[in-house]
């Protein structure tokens, strides 16, 4: 259900994260990435921001100095609750990072 939700709303598509990504997002506005093109890590520098990933049976609500380790290689779905600044770190062998 949470990914119709995630579908249903504008999505903003940049690139995967490089090695450490500063994403801007809107309130409102949606990013995702799945497998190697999702982020390791999600760290919320402002703002608050929703973040669900596939196989994890909770969503997390992020808020300013907090993160979110991804758990799988599932769809990582990032919503702004408000605007929003945060600083993606990719995974291993992924693109952008140092082993790709």
């Amino acid at each position: 259900m949470w990914l119709t939700a995630a579908r249903a709303k504008t999505a903003a598509t940049p690139p995967p994260p490089s090695i450490l990504d500063r994403l801007v997002l809107r309130t409102g506005e949606v990013w995702s990435g799945r497998g190697p093109a999702a982020p390791a890590c999600v760290r919320v520098q402002s703002g608050t921001v929703w973040v669900t990933e596939e196989g994890d049976p909770e969503d997390h609500v992020l808020c300013e100095g907090e993160a979110y380790r991804a758990r799988g290689d599932g769809l990582v779905v990032i919503e702004a609750v408000e605007d929003a600044v945060l600083i993606l770190r990719p995974r291993p062998g992924g693109p952008g990072s140092r082993m790709a």
